[in-house]
């Protein structure tokens, strides 16, 4: 009996010792729903990551497309967003206006409908491009959102208050500074052409007073022009007037802006001064012996403002 009891001690000994069998994963655990909200998060942040990276480009896109077309293409282009800009404003601008009881009053707020809807498009530019660049930076992994305002605002106006933290954020407010100065040189450069464009056009409507009257009259043109004996050259003066509506055709397609700018005074008008000279010389090719030379001018001018209105 003791020499068998050491050997069932040793052969019990030397069983292998069974482990605790080990928990399934995902059984009697929460290791499996962990990782899966894990994923769903990372999940979810990178489509948000995409999604503002997606709609800062796009706001910025809409920019560049909006002063292309309305400072640099050379020929009329109908922009949604500078369209909208115009039309907000005149409205706010009618409900001013409306408010006027002399047309001497009204002429004065609606001349400064034109420079300001004109000063607006830079300042909803640049909102814009803020914005798009905010949402841009924040989807790159700036903490916050007012964070990510600044680090965008600083890189716009190139003031430099804030230091992007890596590679990506220093090209990314690089790229911010450039569209910034960018859009800002542009419309300084836009405004002298068309105040130069302005002057030329009220240069011959100022003339035109002299000849046809404040407010000009087609009958009294012709009066006048008889008075001091040179109906014989009307011709010379429908010659300018045709190198006038020729250039009027091109600045005010090309800057479109031009056609709401309002001469200095409120008895002058570029329209009206416009269908003066043409009926002054459908008076004079009706009465007097037609001339080729009236032939040939009518249906340009004609052709012109019937383009002009319909893009009024």
């Amino acid at each position: 009996m003791n020499a068998i009891a050491p050997t069932a001690t040793m052969a019990s000994a030397a069983a292998p010792m069974r482990s605790a069998p080990e928990p399934e994963l995902g059984v009697g655990t929460g290791v499996s729903c962990t990782a899966t909200a894990l994923g769903d998060a990372d999940w979810l942040a990178v489509s948000g990551a995409v999604e503002g990276v997606a709609g800062g480009v796009a706001l910025v896109l809409v920019v560049l497309d909006s002063a292309v077309r309305t400072l640099v293409l050379p020929r009329g282009s109908v922009v949604a967003l500078s369209r909208a800009i115009w039309l907000i404003t005149r409205r706010v601008f009618d409900l001013i206006a409306g408010r006027c009881k002399t047309y001497e009053a009204r002429d004065r707020v609606m001349a400064l409908y034109a420079p300001m809807a004109l000063l607006l498009l830079p300042v909803v530019w640049l909102a814009m491009i803020l914005g798009g660049f905010t949402m841009v930076f924040h989807a790159l992994g700036v903490s916050s959102w007012q964070t990510a305002f600044v680090e965008s605002g600083s890189s716009l106006f190139t003031l430099g208050f804030v230091r992007p933290r890596d590679v990506p954020t220093s090209a990314l407010a690089f790229l911010d500074a450039a569209l910034g100065l960018g859009v800002v040189a542009l419309f300084v450069a836009y405004l002298p052409s068309i105040y130069s464009a302005f002057s030329r056009r009220e240069v011959l409507v100022a003339m035109l007073s002299a000849r046809a009257g404040t407010p000009p009259s087609a009958i009294e043109f012709l009066i006048r022009t008889s008075r001091i004996d040179e109906l014989q050259r009307l011709n010379e003066v429908w010659e300018r007037f045709q190198q006038w509506f020729a250039e009027i055709e091109e600045t005010h397609t090309s800057q479109a802006a031009l056609v709401f700018f309002r001469s200095p005074r409120n008895d002058r008008s570029w329209v009206t001064a416009a269908g003066v000279v043409m009926d002054a010389a459908a008076l004079s090719n009706s009465t007097r012996n037609p001339s080729p030379m009236v032939r040939i001018k009518r249906p340009p001018c004609s052709a012109i403002l019937g383009s002009i209105k319909s893009f009024v």
